[in-house]
């Protein structure tokens, strides 16, 4: 239909240090489809793995950090390029296809931080402070304020207003399976 989409496809690691969070099973279910799982054979090893495998479902948003990106890679796209596609992936629950859409006014807004901290920070060698552009009312170097925090709860709207394409569920994503048509681990080790 000659619609232009970008694609970005995000898989999330499933992986965490053993020592995060509680190693009392009993409290291992924690909000809506949270889990914890250990490799199989864990309780027959010596208990020197370093990561466990966390599993959290998938919700139907774009995380904010991932916002810039996407409207970054509609705005390489050129005008025509209304929408993105974001499919996200994980390695134990399956995945998510949503389509952010493009907001133009959020995009100007979005260069207008970058340009600020090019010139600010990156151009004269200097570390910007914690909470840059956040805490700072004034016009100084620093300053953003009030109009900086609207940007910042605008770029998290944007990301809890995606369309849900749809869901992808873990069996109906390609695996690699062993030799006798099993799923691999995901621990090498």
């Amino acid at each position: 239909n000659g619609t232009l989409e970008a694609l970005e496809v995000k898989n999330h690691c499933p992986f965490v240090p053993r020592d995060w969070g509680s190693r009392n099973k009993k409290n291992r279910k924690r909000h809506d489809n949270y889990q914890d799982k250990e490799s199989v054979d864990d309780d027959t090893r010596d208990n020197k793995k370093v990561f466990r495998i966390r599993e959290l479902p998938i919700r139907p948003t774009v995380p904010p950090m991932y916002v810039p990106q996407l409207m970054m890679e509609m705005l390489c796209l050129g005008p025509s390029c209304r929408s993105v596609i974001m499919v996200r992936q994980t390695a134990t629950i399956g995945a998510v296809i949503l389509r952010l859409h493009r907001d133009d006014e959020w995009m100007e807004e979005m260069l207008y931080w970058l340009r600020r901290f090019m010139t600010n920070f990156v151009h004269e060698g200097t570390p910007p402070p914690a909470n840059f552009f956040w805490d700072n009312d004034d016009d100084s170097i620093h300053g953003g304020g009030e109009r900086y925090r609207r940007f910042v709860t605008r770029t998290k709207e944007i990301g809890e207003a995606v369309e849900l394409v749809d869901y992808v569920s873990h069996s109906g994503v390609q695996r690699v399976m062993s030799e006798g048509k099993r799923p691999v681990s995901l621990f090498l080790d």
